[in-house]
Order: structure tokens, then sequence, then C-alpha cells
């Protein structure tokens, strides 16, 4: 159970300013989409990293991205 691994909350990361916005952003969308990859070992690690990488569950990444865009 992750519950159990007492991992911060994604609110919780000391991420900079720019990649705080893109996250709150996101957490307001309707999508199904994860921190994966080197981000996640070093968070397991209890390293600092700002190697954030996304995956995108359902949705084209193609519209995703032309979002983030105008957002941004």
């Amino acid at each position: 159970n992750l519950s159990d691994l007492n991992l911060p909350k994604i609110g919780e990361i000391p991420f900079p300013n720019a990649v705080k916005r893109v996250i709150q952003f996101l957490l307001k969308q309707d999508f199904d989409i994860y921190l994966i990859g080197g981000f996640v070992r070093d968070l397991f690690l209890k390293k600092d990293s700002f190697d954030l990488d996304f995956v995108l569950v359902d949705r084209n990444s193609k519209d995703f991205c032309k979002m983030l865009a105008e957002q941004f």
C-alpha cells in the first residue's frame, strides 16, 4: 500500500515556482496524469530531484501540449 510509505503529497514537495504553477493547473483539470521515472526513484531514496517525467492516460498528448502552451 503506497500510503504506508509515508511519501509526501505532490503539493508538499518543494518544486520551483514555475513547476508548482504547472502542477496546480494540472490538478484542476480532468486528467489522469502521473509523475514517473527518475523523480519517483529519487522520492523513494529521499533525494531532491527536478527530473519530472509525466505520463498522460487516455488523452491526446498533442492536444494536451497545445493546452499547456496556451496556458503558459
